[in-house]
């Protein structure tokens, strides 16, 4: 069972003005994210608002071959995945896929926040689910 919904992510065309906005919004500077904490380094920029246990991250597509900026077209910006803390994520990746659901990648992979696999959204009514076994070096 998902141990805790740790937070959501939010595709965006123009990163720089969701932080000037979303920082007026909640009252929270927001942190850059480091290029290796994304499954796909150097096609994905973010930032990320802490707030206590949880979080708000927007992401970004970086350069004209990065898939996010295909499902930005496709989609427009919104709501792009929700993140889960589990305790066992292969426990919890069996227990999904026993339910149908398909998943981006056929094993998790090691990030510097932990390790974490990607339902696919094809499977979860239109939303990316990401698992995410502890580690986070973001804190809280």
């Amino acid at each position: 069972m998902a141990k805790q919904l740790r937070g959501v992510v939010i595709r965006v065309r123009d990163l720089d003005a969701a932080a000037e906005r979303y920082e007026q919004i909640l009252g929270v500077a927001p942190t850059r994210l480091p290029d290796e904490v994304f499954s796909m380094p150097g096609k994905v920029a973010g930032i990320r608002f802490d707030l206590g246990g949880s979080f708000v991250q927007f992401v970004a597509p970086v350069g004209d071959d990065a898939p996010l900026g295909a499902t930005l077209d496709k989609l427009g910006e919104g709501l792009s995945q929700v993140s889960f803390w589990v305790d066992d994520v292969d426990a919890e990746m069996a227990r999904f896929q026993a339910t149908a659901v398909r998943f981006t990648d056929d094993a998790p992979r090691d990030l510097p926040m932990g390790r974490v696999v990607f339902g696919h959204p094809k499977s979860l009514n239109g939303v990316m689910w990401e698992l995410e076994e502890h580690g986070d070096v973001f804190g809280g």
